[in-house]
């Protein structure tokens, strides 16, 4: 008897309709969301903040195919260089590997638990601007340029090579370090010192060329992606200015 009963009731929910179903694409599926949840901001200067600004409001409000031909200016402030999604990857530091110029990744912006997440974000962004206007600059943001590992490394770091061959296989690292993703990074190598090609990994070779009082990882995820952060890339242009 119980077990007709049960069977009833299942069978009334069904053509009553009162099932919850799950909505397609859950805020926990949500890209965007697993990019900002657990994001940090990661900027230097009141006009990257802006730079910052500019994209989250885009995102929150351009339909995406506005979305996907959108430049911004780089970390250097030159013009329409970078789409959304590489601005994010440089200012926000982010536990997700998400792929941020996806069109799965502007599909779901326009999804209720992104937009309401944005919104958050863009405000924080807004105080973070009116704080800075208030106190001046540096920005002070979660992991500063102080506990980024590429700038621990290189700040006081020595460069020390014997010869020419040695020089341009730095030179070849630090252009890597400035401008591959971070997984391509991980999988180069570079001729050691007797210039034997394809031995040592990237960090291997700043290790072994430069003497450092940082004793940094540099074989690292964590160095590998704070290379990608402003402070880092400004002070690999440097470094790089020097061994040319």
């Amino acid at each position: 008897m119980r077990q007709v009963c049960r069977t009833l009731m299942i069978c009334a929910c069904v053509l009553s309709g009162c099932f919850v179903f799950q909505p397609a694409l859950a805020s926990s599926e949500n890209l965007v969301v697993q990019f900002f949840l657990d994001a940090e901001l990661q900027v230097e200067t009141r006009e990257q903040l802006r730079e910052v600004k500019k994209a989250l409001h885009d995102l929150r409000s351009l339909p995406v195919s506005t979305l996907r031909a959108k430049r911004y200016a780089d970390y250097e402030l030159e013009p329409d260089q970078w789409p959304l999604g590489a601005l994010l990857k440089q200012y926000y530091l982010s536990a997700n590997f998400t792929a941020t110029d996806s069109l799965r990744f502007y599909q779901d912006s326009k999804k209720p638990a992104a937009q309401i997440l944005l919104k958050k974000k863009l405000a924080e962004v807004e105080k973070a601007i009116e704080e800075a206007g208030a106190s001046g600059f540096p920005v002070q943001t979660a992991l500063s340029s102080s506990e980024n590992l590429v700038v621990q490394f290189f700040l006081d770091a020595e460069l020390q090579v014997e010869t020419r061959e040695q020089l341009r296989e730095v030179k070849k690292a630090l252009r890597d370090l400035r401008s591959l993703p971070v997984g391509t990074l991980r999988a180069r190598r570079y001729a050691n010192y007797a210039l034997e090609p394809d031995q040592w990994p990237l960090g291997a070779l700043l290790k072994h060329y430069y003497l450092s009082a940082n004793f940094t990882d540099t074989d690292s995820l964590r160095f590998y992606q704070d290379s990608k952060k402003p402070a880092a890339q400004i002070l690999l242009k440097k470094k790089l200015a020097e061994v040319e």
